[in-house]
């Protein structure tokens, strides 16, 4: 059950799976310990708001240079889509993605770029342009997606401190 949710709801915390699942720490502690050292997913530790927090991901976790969006979000059946995604950098801790051109964060991105979007399996994947990752340094980065009016900004929420992807000998 905990497995199912983890991969239903990535980047839970673990009091968020806990309050989801309304089961006690240790029963959390001890599953997440179980699977971890099953190699079924990895845990993630931010620094966010000056705290340190642990998120959890399936295994096969999603690099940073890749936006992924549910096809449920978003109206992907759109052509614009299927053809294009525009990139935009807002300010030094978002950047928006838009199917077409968006003339209030055109004017206001300090750099844009021009992707090709791929649709796969009920949902929406985009490779982040070099300049991008390398701008925001996405590889050591948490990032919040947030989907309104069929565009996505792209928030900085956090900095990744450590990941676990199986037990320390």
């Amino acid at each position: 059950m905990l497995l199912r949710t983890i991969r239903e709801s990535p980047g839970l915390s673990l009091y968020e799976l806990r309050k989801l699942l309304k089961w006690s720490n240790g029963k959390v502690d001890g599953s997440l310990r179980r699977l971890l050292h099953a190699k079924k997913i990895v845990i993630t530790a931010i620094a966010r708001n000056g705290r340190s927090v642990q998120l959890v991901y399936p295994k096969h976790k999603m690099s940073n240079n890749l936006i992924e969006i549910p096809a449920s979000l978003i109206t992907v059946g759109n052509p614009a889509w299927k053809d294009s995604a525009y990139f935009y950098a807002l300010d030094n801790l978002s950047f928006g993605v838009t199917r077409k051109p968006f003339r209030d964060w055109e004017n206001a991105a300090g750099f844009k770029a021009k992707v090709r979007p791929v649709s796969e399996r009920n949902r929406l994947i985009l490779i982040v342009p070099k300049k991008f990752e390398e701008f925001y340094h996405l590889s050591d980065k948490h990032l919040t997606k947030t989907v309104a009016d069929n565009n996505v900004l792209v928030t900085i929420t956090g900095t990744v401190i450590e990941r676990k992807a199986y037990p320390s000998a």
